[in-house]
């Protein structure tokens, strides 16, 4: 069975699971920490949903709800559009957006949280435009409890958007969104008191020059200049006109802070990139349709040749990503994990590298202890080096024997540079040799 490449996948699967098994409750008290900092109820609350109604199981919801999403996405991003730019500006953001490489990529890595975060923030964009500050508040609550980074975006936006307009409902929208997100925040208020305190100082260490450790696993600004090459151009001219009109739309807010986060390097900044690209795509499709409806001949001659030039380069960047092999595991990978879910007794623990535990904990269902990752590790940093660059069985054991419980090792074979002559003592049995290996440690079970 093909996965999703990139890691987020096996971490939803996982979250899915959990939240589907806990069913009729939903599993707070029960969550670790480090999921609690990761994600917001919402996803998982939906995945309930999508169980009770449709019987959509965890790794159904990924394929099916994704490319869902998705594909809806061109229809607020279509009405967005069209209210700046009239419906042919609206048909080229939406043939931009169909072309757009960065945004295939966030499908092609299921950024589950990413992808209904921006389908929310336009369908936001377009209530503000039709000032629906109710129907607003409901969304911008939503958006507290499905992706934190863009309800952190919109918090700012709104009260730029506030000084635009001087329309005092928008205070209602505050405290309306306010009211609904009050059960879901106040059973992690600690959480988000720390981690707006882990906010501020990334803020402040990137203002001081420091290097940013919080990017995300997403595009590097370069790579995504160049696969934005056909259509960013038309998008920054499109703000720069927009900056100078009397009254602003608020898709000008929405890029000029997002862009402000990118530049600070605001926590997960390199995700934001999706974000910036969809109202680049906006802004884009407006100045276009502005240059092809000039009667300037000189403009005419090319306005042809631009929007053939835009779907070429697309198509080609599309083409591209769609044909490079960008997944982290092979089949035969998952293969392994399954065999493990299936053949590992119910107190079995699996130890593994950084690289794999993302899916095993989703595929393999089974605790997995991995350096720095999740609730049962229980090592320090230091231990984990040791063990990781040591090939003496011996150490291993000693490492190892701090679980009581049934201990397997799994390593795909992913890394280079991993020492498998420390799993050469008896304590250790070789029970599957596939393209990676799964050891049994027997040292503690009698």
């Amino acid at each position: 069975m093909n996965i999703p490449p990139g890691y987020d996948p096996g971490l939803y699967k996982y979250g899915f699971d959990t939240y589907i098994t806990s069913l009729p409750y939903i599993p707070e008290r029960d969550l670790p920490e480090w999921f609690k900092e990761m994600f917001p109820q919402g996803i998982f609350l939906l995945g309930d949903v999508l169980y009770v109604v449709a019987g959509l199981r965890s790794t159904e919801t990924i394929m099916i709800f994704i490319p869902l999403v998705c594909g809806l996405m061109v229809f607020p991003l279509f009405a967005v559009s069209e209210n700046i730019s009239g419906q042919r500006g609206a048909l080229i953001s939406v043939t931009i957006y169909l072309l757009s490489a960065t945004q295939y990529m966030l499908f092609e890595y299921s950024y589950l949280k990413n992808i209904i975060g921006i389908f929310l923030i336009l369908i936001s964009i377009l209530l503000l435009q039709k000032e629906k500050y109710v129907v607003a508040a409901v969304i911008y609550a939503a958006l507290s409890i499905y992706h934190r980074p863009h309800f952190l975006l919109i918090s700012i936006v709104l009260l730029f958007w506030l000084l635009e307009t001087r329309d005092r409902k928008i205070y209602f929208t505050f405290i309306i969104a306010a009211v609904l997100m009050l059960p879901f925040w106040v059973q992690r208020m600690e959480l988000g008191i720390s981690m707006l305190n882990g906010l501020a100082d990334v803020v402040l260490n990137n203002l001081r020059g420091e290097a940013s450790i919080q990017g995300g696993t997403f595009l590097t600004f370069s790579k995504y200049t160049y696969l934005s090459l056909p259509y960013i151009a038309f998008g920054l001219l499109g703000f720069m006109k927009m900056s100078l009109n009397k009254r602003r739309e608020p898709v000008f807010y929405f890029t000029l802070v997002t862009g402000i986060m990118i530049i600070l390097k605001i926590v997960f900044f390199r995700r934001y990139l999706a974000t910036l690209d969809i109202f680049l795509i906006i802004l884009a499709g407006g100045c276009i349709e502005t240059i092809l409806t000039k009667k300037r001949k000189e403009l005419q001659t090319y306005r042809n040749l631009i929007l053939l030039l835009i779907v070429i380069n697309g198509s080609a960047l599309v083409y591209g990503q769609m044909t490079e092999n960008n997944r982290f595991i092979s089949d035969r990978d998952l293969r392994d994990i399954e065999w493990m879910a299936t053949n590992i007794g119910p107190n079995g623990h699996i130890l593994t590298t950084v690289y794999d535990a993302p899916w095993v904990l989703g595929w393999g269902k089974h605790p997995v202890i991995a350096p720095g990752l999740f609730q049962w590790d229980v090592y320090t940093q230091a231990e984990w080096a040791e063990f990781l660059s040591t090939s003496d069985p011996q150490l291993t054991v000693q490492f190892v024997s701090k679980y009581k419980d049934e201990i397997y090792i799994y390593d795909s074979i992913n890394m280079s540079g991993t020492e498998l002559d420390k799993y050469s003592s008896k304590e250790f049995q070789l029970i599957r040799e596939n393209k990676g290996k799964i050891y049994r440690y027997a040292g503690s079970v009698r």
